[in-house]
């Protein structure tokens, strides 16, 4: 795979989990790992199952638990860091899988997404230079 530039905008992906006790999301942490290998992106992981005095995030982080407590891990993207876009219901964001993860799929997914992201198609960078350099 070749370098990627660093001005290159990656898409965001959170997976959903709940660390200890769910070995459906252990073998999706590493299905994400051998996506990124091949279609890079950035992963943040969510632990629906934290809970303490000192979580700042607890109302957020209850929402999600009632919503998913039975369906992890679930994998969504998010085109920017905003709780709306992470749940869908501004610009691009929302669901993208749950409790499998499909390799191929994501990494096309992915793919896109850093297309949509750099605001022009990644794959024929090096074509449009040498076009452009004539």
């Amino acid at each position: 795979m070749p370098p990627r530039p660093s001005s290159l905008r990656l898409p965001t992906l959170t997976l959903f989990t709940k660390e200890g006790s769910c070995s459906l999301c252990d073998v999706a942490k590493e299905d994400l790992k051998a996506v990124q290998r091949v279609a890079p992106f950035r992963l943040q992981l969510y632990d629906i199952a934290k809970q303490g005095p000192d979580d700042d995030l607890e109302y957020e982080r209850t929402a999600w638990r009632r919503l998913y407590q039975y369906d992890i891990p679930v994998l969504h993207y998010s085109a920017d860091d905003s709780i709306d876009a992470l749940a869908g219901r501004k610009g691009r964001g929302g669901r993208v899988m749950k409790h499998r993860i499909d390799k191929e799929k994501l990494a096309k997914l992915v793919r896109e997404w850093t297309e949509q992201l750099n605001g022009e198609d990644t794959k024929g960078e090096g074509a449009k230079r040498e076009e452009a350099r004539r």
